[in-house]
């Protein structure tokens, strides 16, 4: 997520198509990490949300703004 914020920060107002490409592959990426977390926070039987509140809240608005 660091990086997305990096690139996002550094990047115009109005993305072009390679700058969305980017963002969103950083995203994937975080997401992908989030997930993998997840899973082992459920297999624990720990709280979800404490790994990375940034990520969940990621995670919502990207499936919002991405739907499968």
């Amino acid at each position: 997520m660091a990086e997305w914020h990096r690139k996002a920060e550094l990047m115009q107002r109005y993305l072009s198509d390679e700058d969305v490409r980017v963002l969103q592959s950083h995203c994937d990426e975080a997401l992908k990490h989030y997930v993998i977390l997840s899973n082992w926070a459920v297999a624990a039987k720990e709280l979800l949300f404490p790994i990375r509140p940034k990520l969940h809240a990621t995670q919502q608005l990207y499936m919002h703004c991405f739907p499968m």
